[in-house]
């Protein structure tokens, strides 16, 4: 795992298992409003609110998460970051 940020202490751990399974879904995911979200590793404190699963050539690459609130911006700006990391690692 890597992180930036006040996940910073995440950084170099496992993903948790629920983390893990929205990467193997490939499909984004966002906590609805009044829902914990997903923990960032298994034995950490920081929550992830919104992911979007790394794809490159149909392969799982990685994933790009949000542990702050998700609104539209912060929604595009995971989005538009997952796109930028998989067109760079596809090369």
């Amino acid at each position: 795992l890597a992180a930036s940020g006040s996940a910073k202490q995440a950084e170099g751990k496992e993903v948790s298992a629920g983390l893990a399974h929205v990467m193997e879904s490939r499909r984004a995911f966002t906590a609805k409003p009044g829902e914990a979200g997903l923990s960032l590793c298994e034995d950490g404190p920081d929550v992830c609110r919104a992911a979007v699963p790394i794809l490159g050539h149909g392969d799982l690459i990685g994933c790009v998460a949000l542990a702050g609130e998700p609104d539209e911006t912060a929604l595009a700006l995971i989005q538009t970051a997952a796109a930028f990391f998989a067109a760079h690692l596809e090369e």
